[in-house]
This record gives structure tokens, sequence and C-alpha cells, in this order.
């Protein structure tokens, strides 16, 4: 099957399906309207869905899947031995053709078998209780305590006084220093959620303030969540708090 990639558009579509990298596999599927790739880590969960202007000349029948383990060594690396916007692609068994005088690159595709897909059929069923966005002042907050947050790996929400508040430090009820930020105001009962910081970063680093951000909390899982969805609701993310 012969068709046209848009690189720079499906390598950005690979970077949030796999929030920034933090997820080690991707699949992405192509029919002639959609693009979409919706995939599951450790404690993220990603579910993109754009108008597919990335790989175009299917036809209205066409169902393509692309998967990739560790596409940041095995795929992106080809990829930007390509200087065109768009270039001519070959689909075959196993391996995908990129040609563009006078390189052509072969890319493997991986079995199905052996990715982590999320069906978003199956969303989180579970109440949110406060709803923030992402603003300068938070930004910074993240930015000034990268030093701290990243020595113990972690990130905190909480609520505490009536106030959705960001926290950097070590972990509750240990003695240790620690800076706070108010975020917004909630009237959810007090409770402290401890996130990866590292993955928290990669889901901050693919948002901006047209995302909504909800944090919820189901009591007898004791697990913490994060939902952050944009406007056109073409793309949602979850991040999963750990003990």
């Amino acid at each position: 099957m012969s068709v046209q990639l848009n690189v720079s558009k499906f390598k950005d579509l690979m970077r949030r399906g796999t929030v920034n990298h933090c997820i080690e596999n991707v699949k992405v599927v192509f029919t002639k309207e959609n693009a979409v790739s919706a995939m599951r880590g450790t404690d993220l969960i990603s579910h993109v869905k754009w108008p597919n202007n990335i790989l175009t000349g299917l036809k209205k029948a066409d169902e393509i899947d692309f998967c990739f383990v560790n596409p940041t060594t095995e795929v992106l690396p080809y990829l930007e031995i390509l200087r065109g916007e768009t270039v001519d692609t070959t689909i075959e068994s196993g391996h995908i053709e990129l040609k563009e005088d006078p390189y052509l690159v072969k890319i493997n595709l991986k079995h199905p078998n052996v990715v982590t897909p999320f069906d978003p059929d199956r969303r989180p069923n579970i109440d949110f209780f406060v709803d923030f966005h992402l603003t300068e002042e938070f930004l910074n907050f993240l930015n000034k305590t990268k030093g701290v947050s990243s020595s113990t790996g972690r990130i905190f929400l909480g609520v505490k006084n009536g106030f959705l508040y960001a926290r950097a430090g070590g972990a509750a009820g240990e003695l240790n220093s620690e800076i706070n930020l108010n975020l917004v105001q909630s009237e959810f009962r007090d409770v402290e959620l401890s996130f990866n910081y590292k993955s928290f970063i990669s889901l901050v680093g693919l948002i901006d303030s047209v995302f909504t951000l909800s944090c919820a909390y189901e009591e007898e899982q004791e697990l913490g969540l994060i939902k952050a969805v944009n406007e056109a609701e073409t793309e949602t993310y979850y991040i999963m708090s750990r003990i």
C-alpha cells in the first residue's frame, strides 16, 4: 500500500501518545478520518484522537496499525534523517518504507501483542472533586522546586484548610523541609496524593492553559488521579498517584 506520511505530525502524535516518551511503547491506528493513539503505562494513560492529516491516501475502509517498542531509539532517530514535511510511504507486512531521495528508510513494525494500548471506552469511573488550570505561578513553582522534587522522585497535590495545594519535599508525616503553593479552593476533605515526579513533569510538558486538570481520590483503593483534557476533547491524559 502506497500512502504519504507527514513526518513532523507523526512524531508529535507519538510523543503525545507516549506522554513525552514516558510510556515505552506506542500503537497508532489510522483510518481515513482519524489518527488515534490510546496507551497505558505504569502510572500514565493517554488518549489522543486527531483528524487524520498524518497518513494520507487511505481508502474509506482502511484501518492501519503502527506498533512500536522504544520509539525514542527504534523509530525517531530514523525519522530525523528525513527533511521533507511529507514523504512517500509504502506499508509492507511487518515494516514501513519511507522514501526521500536519496534515502530509503525502513522501520520495523511490532506485533500488537507487545504493546500496551488503553481502551478509551473504559474510562475511570470516579468522581473528580476539583478542577484547575496550569498557571504561570504553578509552572514557576514546578521549575523552582525541580531540584527538590527530582531528588525525592515525587510531587504532591493535596487538600488542606479548604485549598488544593502543590507540595515539594519529603513524604507526608516525615520530618522534612518542604515548600507549598495553594492552587484553588476546594471543599474536599484533607488528603495528600503522591505522584511520580518524572511522569508528572512529562504530562505538564505536553499541556497548556487550554487543558482542564481535575483531581479525584478513591478512598477504598487509596488511589488518586489527575485527568487533563483539552477544550476540543481530542486529547485526554490520566496520571495515577502512588502510595
